[in-house]
């Protein structure tokens, strides 16, 4: 499905919401540069989603769904994200973790977490599980 487009300059402010349910055969969403889409975007019903990109979106969060074919998330800065089980993503790339404040990652074994919570100032709510660190002290 494509809404928006990653070309520089593009911006769709005309779509403000999206209900998605569990649409097995979607595969990718576009809904990069839709500027007015400002809320937080449920995908936990599409299994088979492959690709999402976002940036330049107003999205303010996003949960996956559990298990999903997920490989590459493009990320405007958002304040929530949630993800568990995405054994597949490889790139998760998030225009900044600046915004985010609730972070939930269950056995994600190819994201960069340690670098994603270094980079999130204003993270207050996290739980993470299935992650195997070895660090030099007990700060992040």
């Amino acid at each position: 499905m494509i809404i928006g487009n990653k070309i520089e300059g593009y911006d769709n402010p005309n779509l403000t919401s999206v209900t998605l349910g569990a649409n097995d055969l979607l595969e990718e969403l576009n809904l990069a540069n839709v500027s007015s889409f400002n809320q937080s975007l449920d995908l936990s019903a599409l299994k088979n989603l492959k690709k999402l990109y976002a940036h330049g979106s107003g999205i303010t969060g996003v949960t996956f769904a559990d298990g999903g074919k997920l490989e590459i998330a493009e990320l405007p800065a958002i304040g929530a994200l949630s993800m568990k089980n995405l054994i597949y993503l490889t790139t998760l790339d998030a225009t900044s973790y600046n915004k985010l404040t609730t972070l939930l990652v269950e056995n994600c074994p190819n994201v960069d977490l340690l670098g994603m919570i270094n980079s999130a100032n204003n993270l207050s709510r996290i739980r993470l599980i299935g992650v195997n660190w070895t660090l030099e002290d007990d700060s992040l």
